[in-house]
């Protein structure tokens, strides 16, 4: 019965560490099970990978390891740390040119830092990647890291989350995501040119109405003074007609008999 062998002697999987993680591990571990020559047999393949992570790493291959399939096991780990996308290209290269030594760390320390760096950028590569990809990839990265991010923070995420990015098509969504900034801007001016005018011409038929509702009430007020005035004047001209048929003489005159009663 083979014995289970030395574990590695190595940092266990987390989130930041799989590029040395995955050359610290022994070659073709998710393959054990099917080599002669290993002294593993499958349930100790999968139980090196159990190992050898960090309990929230687990997560990644809990369907694998339901059915004791250390090589898709193996996959899952892969898949989960390097999608080979625009924004863990990114990220990597951010990191690479972001690196500091601390106080507490010789050279040679950071020097290995800088490579374990740069194995992740490697790793993230497709097969057919050459130094004109690299130029490509490069420029690529430098537009979208010199772009504001309080304005292009979501068009930057939009394309990091693409499945691949390349220059042309960068500066292509680039002259879309302007023009469609300045239509924006462009019809904010328009809408606010257009209250200014909306209220003025409101102020105006306001006005005009106010004026009429006053010369309306001068014309009522003297075509009531005028009826008023033509009123008494026919009373008048009544009162008079009347004094002048009456007969004072008369005993039974209307006037003479009102006069009495008083």
């Amino acid at each position: 019965m083979s014995s289970f062998p030395k574990l590695p002697n190595h940092d266990k999987l987390n989130s930041s560490n799989y590029a040395t993680w995955r050359k610290s591990t022994p070659d073709k571990a998710a393959d054990l099970a099917g080599y002669n020559n290993y002294q593993l047999r499958k349930d100790q393949a999968i139980a090196l990978l159990e190992l050898t992570v960090e309990n929230e790493q687990r997560i990644h291959f809990t369907a694998e390891l339901s059915k004791k399939q250390p090589s898709a096991m193996w996959t899952a780990l892969e898949n989960a740390h390097r999608q080979k996308k625009p924004a863990q290209h990114f990220n990597a290269y951010e990191m690479l040119f972001s690196m500091q030594k601390t106080d507490d760390e010789s050279l040679t320390q950071f020097a290995g830092r800088i490579k374990a760096s740069l194995i992740d950028i490697q790793a993230l590569r497709d097969s057919g990647f050459t130094l004109k990809s690299l130029d490509n990839e490069l420029a690529s990265m430098a537009l979208l890291k010199s772009l504001p991010t309080e304005k292009y923070s979501n068009l930057r995420t939009s394309l990091l989350i693409t499945t691949k990015l390349s220059m042309a098509n960068l500066v292509q969504a680039l002259a879309l995501e302007e023009a469609n900034t300045n239509q924006s801007a462009s019809d904010l001016a328009q809408r606010a040119f257009a209250k200014p005018i909306n209220a003025k011409a409101s102020k105006r038929l306001n006005s005009n109405a106010s004026k009429k509702r006053k010369e309306e009430l001068k014309n009522n007020k003297g075509k009531g003074k005028q009826e008023e005035a033509k009123a008494v004047e026919d009373t008048t001209a009544e009162f008079a007609g009347n004094a002048s048929t009456s007969d004072f003489t008369n005993p039974h005159s209307p006037l003479l008999l009102s006069a009495l009663a008083n």
